[in-house]
């Protein structure tokens, strides 16, 4: 038989006292102050030290391979091109409008 056949049995044998373990466990877990439910200030800074490694392992993108990648996409372009130069109303000569 698997874990999960003998759990789901015992489960199917046993619901009444399942379900009253768990209101017991959920009840005593609420019932704990929240400060109670925190890390130790000791596994605190070893979690955030070992992010903050973690972190520092990253390798950031090389950015003269990626300056190289757009002037070879967009090299031939104008700027007018690649950047809008005006508000599209006022493109057609229309004034600015903010409220639509």
């Amino acid at each position: 038989a698997s874990a999960v056949g003998s759990a789901v049995a015992y489960v199917d044998k046993h619901g009444g006292e399942v379900s009253q373990t768990q209101k017991q466990l959920v009840t005593s877990f609420l019932d704990m102050p929240f400060n109670a439910t925190l890390p130790s200030q000791l596994d605190t800074a070893m979690i955030r030290d070992a992010l903050w490694l973690r972190l520092r392992s990253f390798r950031l993108p090389d950015e003269d391979e990626i300056v190289s990648n757009i002037y070879r996409e967009f090299g031939d372009e104008t700027m007018e091109t690649l950047l809008p130069v005006a508000h599209p109303r006022e493109a057609q000569g229309l004034p600015r409008n903010f409220v639509t």
